[in-house]
């Protein structure tokens, strides 16, 4: 059997709800890129997240590994809270 869904929105009025709907892909997205970022800086010691500046000192730090992997339990709990569809 085949189904359909149709979203439909009353424009002008409803355009935040509109753009909110259009970003949900391009939000997953994001939030997994996050993880995975996330992921790679706490099993390997690569990527974005294991080392930032510090403002003050102006002196690159290394990211503490147990904030990050705590950080990246919070999204998935999150994520299974909110029952986001996971991506593939």
């Amino acid at each position: 059997m085949e189904a359909k869904a149709t979203l439909e929105f009353n424009l002008p009025e409803q355009e935040y709800d509109f753009k909110y709907a259009c970003a949900g892909l391009d939000a997953l997205l994001t939030l997994n890129d996050i993880d995975q970022e996330l992921r790679s800086a706490v099993r390997y010691h690569t990527g974005e997240f294991t080392h930032y500046i510090d403002d003050d000192a102006g002196e690159r730090k290394l990211c503490c590994v147990d904030t990050l992997h705590h950080v990246r339990k919070v999204i998935n709990e999150m994520v299974h809270e909110r029952k986001l569809p996971e991506l593939i």
